[in-house]
């Protein structure tokens, strides 16, 4: 199904970026490729950095309502917005109305560190998805509902580990292509726990270099609605070609992924044990440490 292919740095090309303290120069194993191309058909004008076209907004259907269950009241034809955070309703995003549990209502404000006349002063509070993990909710068929004692656990934005919601497998599905595109994982050279996904997008007709876009760039303008650079690589017999570092000219909003985890990784036969990820956007979490 997958092929890994390990990457260097052409030595030969200048990185003036590279040199710089917190990137160094990237040398051993730095990026891995994974899965195949079966179709390089694709538009062969590239820049650097790039932006994405805007996102649809187009506000998704109110849910239906069964009798016995609290269930959510989604975005009406208005368009309110998270009380949180100020989103609106997208595809990606869905908007309920707060629990009327008072209990429920403060130990939420708690979390946001947000005061009662932030609910008093509204008539109709809703909060968005953005804020929860997929298991707060109750799923049944194209109905949602609350799980008992639902609590936040995402004060800003979510986390890029959290599991996805069932309307975001929905869109995956139908977006998917007949033709698979690798993806470049390039990390840290003085950590290779922190590293970027770079999705491939085109070759150019030129030199046959294949580049790649950031995800984790495509995914911070989609949950910020903030227009900004899409970065930008292009990597060429294994080796990364770009000018300048990898790891700069992201989104304002991207963040790079970790692996580093709260436990301290045990050795075996020589060998690194890996413990799991340690989640840095899981609120819940940080505010233990």
């Amino acid at each position: 199904m997958s092929i890994k292919e390990r990457l260097g740095v052409d030595r030969a090309v200048p990185h003036d970026s590279f040199r710089q303290k917190h990137c160094g120069v990237m040398n051993s194993e730095p990026i891995s490729i994974i899965d195949d191309v079966k179709d390089e058909n694709e538009e062969e004008n590239y820049e650097e950095m790039e932006d994405d076209e805007e996102d649809d907004d187009d506000l998704l259907d109110s849910t239906s309502f069964r009798p016995g269950h609290q269930e959510f009241d989604c975005a009406g034809p208005k368009s309110p917005r998270c009380l949180v955070c100020g989103r609106t309703q997208t595809p990606r995003v869905r908007l309920f109305k707060w629990p009327n549990d008072l209990q429920l209502r403060k130990s939420w404000l708690t979390f946001f560190h947000l005061s009662m006349d932030y609910l008093e002063n509204c008539k109709d509070p809703y909060i968005c998805s953005i804020h929860f993990d997929a298991d707060q909710f109750l799923y049944e068929e194209d109905r949602i509902f609350w799980k008992q004692n639902p609590f936040p656990r995402f004060r800003r934005r979510r986390s890029m580990l959290a599991e996805p919601f069932p309307w975001d497998l929905d869109e995956i599905t139908t977006r998917k292509s007949k033709s698979s595109h690798p993806v470049a994982v390039v990390s840290l050279p003085d950590n290779p726990n922190i590293f970027y996904e770079f999705s491939y997008t085109r070759t150019s007709p030129i030199d046959s270099s294949k580049f790649y876009s950031c995800l984790t760039c495509r995914r911070a303008k989609a949950g910020t609605r903030i227009k900004d650079v899409i970065r930008t690589i292009h990597i060429k017999d294994g080796i990364v070609r770009s000018r300048g570092d990898p790891f700069y000219g992201h989104h304002v909003a991207c963040r790079p992924f970790t692996k580093m985890s709260p436990i301290q990784p045990k050795a075996t036969d020589g060998y690194t044990e890996y413990t799991g990820p340690m989640d840095f956007n899981d609120d819940r979490q940080s505010s233990r440490m």
